[in-house]
């Protein structure tokens, strides 16, 4: 499995450096995060490294009204039209003309289709994005990827789950780009909404088509099970989850819960740490437990294990959220096997891991506050479960 860029607030420099480390994958521009000079030229340095940029148009809710967007001529014409016109009228047709020709001008080898999110997933949402489908086969000469924006009911839906699988399988498009909403937070306490994402995941891939999956948090490295192309994940928490609100005004505080130095993530143990939690773990000594194991490497956490206090450690906010991303890159690289059955076990090891490593640094007084991994162990092993006994033998016979 594959780790994409999904563009937030400040990514501009993050996007070359990583890149150019990886030299693989590609990045999700982002119309609410760039103006259009600097989507051309984040796209241009993408290019040049030999890698692809993505225009997603972002067409998740149409009454969006972040000023950003509108400086971008597909949102223009995407507000400006009645949201009935997708379904019954020309907007299908003038929305993809206006996106394709953005694409085009941006480099994109594929075409990202809109996708506007679903209140529930029925005949007419599902009408309006086969015609955004029509739409792009006629203005786009390349793959087309569709958007599945889903809100977090959708996703803790059965019948909805089952009902997306049955219809958009069939669809004419090369892959899905699929966006799902958290149904609190950060990281998600709900295993049946985590299930449902495996089941739908895996339901989608066993259509032949590529999937990529968009707002992702490390928490996510499971959907390797359900055999997902790549998933998308950057630097704020706005970018590794995905919140409808981030669209609408007033902005939110990007700065509201920085920690000085940034947030450790120690990957081995699935949990992020502030710099007061790493001094502890030196006290105690356990520091060295938390230092990236393979295939994670330390590039750009080094100084927090070289003997200084890690809260004096020349390791800022910058290298806090490389060194999320890049340890993300490894861990996605690692997490699909051979077969389902050896990408299932190793996601269970990968639990078991975190589950040992957690409790023996909480035994040491280290703790990860909201992003200890500690309380969603259990949620993402009870998620596995269940999808290993919905789906499991279709996906053994189907791996190769």
């Amino acid at each position: 499995m594959k780790l994409y860029l999904q563009f937030g607030h400040g990514m501009i420099d993050h996007t070359r450096v990583l890149l150019g480390l990886w030299k693989e994958g590609a990045v999700f521009l982002s119309p609410r995060d760039l103006d259009p000079s600097q989507m051309e030229r984040v796209a241009h340095e993408t290019i040049e490294l030999g890698l692809e940029p993505l225009l997603d148009p972002q067409c998740y809710v149409h009454d969006a009204d972040k000023p950003r967007l509108f400086k971008h001529k597909f949102w223009q014409v995407y507000g400006g039209q009645d949201s009935s016109s997708f379904v019954t009228g020309e907007g299908a047709s003038q929305l993809l003309q206006a996106v394709s020709s953005e694409a085009k001008r941006l480099g994109s080898r594929r075409l990202v289709v809109p996708g506007v999110m679903a209140g529930t997933i029925d005949s007419l949402w599902l009408s309006m994005h086969q015609n955004f489908l029509v739409s792009a086969r006629e203005k786009f000469n390349g793959p087309v990827l569709s958007t599945l924006a889903l809100t977090a009911d959708n996703v803790r839906s059965e019948s909805q789950v089952e009902l997306l699988i049955q219809h958009a399988s069939s669809w004419d498009c090369e892959g899905f780009y699929l966006v799902a909403e958290n149904p609190n937070g950060y990281l998600v306490d709900d295993p049946v909404w985590l299930a449902n994402l495996l089941i739908l995941t895996a339901g989608l891939k066993l259509s032949g088509k590529e999937l990529i999956v968009g707002y992702c948090s490390h928490q996510l490295l499971c959907l390797a099970a359900a055999r997902v192309d790549a998933i998308c994940s950057g630097t704020w928490l706005n970018v590794r989850a995905f919140p409808r609100d981030k669209f609408y005004e007033p902005d939110e505080d990007e700065v509201s819960r920085r920690a000085k130095g940034g947030w450790y993530y120690c990957p081995h143990a699935l949990s992020e740490y502030k710099m007061p939690s790493l001094d502890i773990a030196q006290r105690n000594g356990v520091l060295a437990s938390m230092a990236p194991q393979p295939p994670c490497d330390p590039q750009f956490s080094g100084a927090l294990f070289s003997g200084t206090q890690p809260s004096l450690a020349p390791f800022g906010e910058q290298n806090a959220f490389r060194h999320y991303l890049h340890s993300v890159h490894h861990q996605a690289a690692d997490a699909t096997k051979g077969s389902f059955q050896a990408t299932y076990d190793n996601q269970m090891r990968v639990l078991d891991d975190a589950q040992r490593s957690l409790k023996g640094l909480r035994a040491k007084g280290v703790f990860g506050a909201d992003r200890d991994f500690n309380d969603y162990v259990d949620v993402n092993r009870s998620a596995l479960i269940t999808f290993e006994n919905a789906i499991g033998p279709r996906l053994r016979r189907s791996w190769a």
